[in-house]
């Protein structure tokens, strides 16, 4: 889910933000065999949400700068669940961007 609005009282500036949202998941790990105790190998992930947000400013036709806050409540989370393995999320971390139009 996502929304941007123009603020209509400062011209050229925008503000947005994104928010994704994974319910739980699971992998039975069956070709990484049985634990010591023997059982399944299994990776689980509660459920989970992830919120961006942005501000965008026209400073005129062809000069614009942009800041990202990106998963802001610093969640963290298994991105995808591969074979014996699951790779984490990206913790909070920002940017800004200059934009030049030629």
């Amino acid at each position: 889910m996502a929304a941007t609005y123009q603020v209509k009282s400062i011209k050229g500036l925008s503000i947005g933000m994104n928010m994704r949202w994974q319910d739980d998941i699971s992998r039975v790990q069956v070709t990484a065999g049985k634990s010591p105790t023997g059982q399944d190998v299994v990776t689980y992930q509660d459920a989970y949400s992830v919120i961006n947000l942005m501000a965008k400013y026209d400073i005129n036709e062809k000069i614009s700068i942009s800041v990202n806050a990106n998963n802001v409540t610093d969640e963290k989370y298994l991105n995808s669940l591969y074979w014996a393995q699951g790779y984490y999320g990206a913790p909070v971390n920002y940017s800004a961007t200059l934009t030049w139009q030629l």
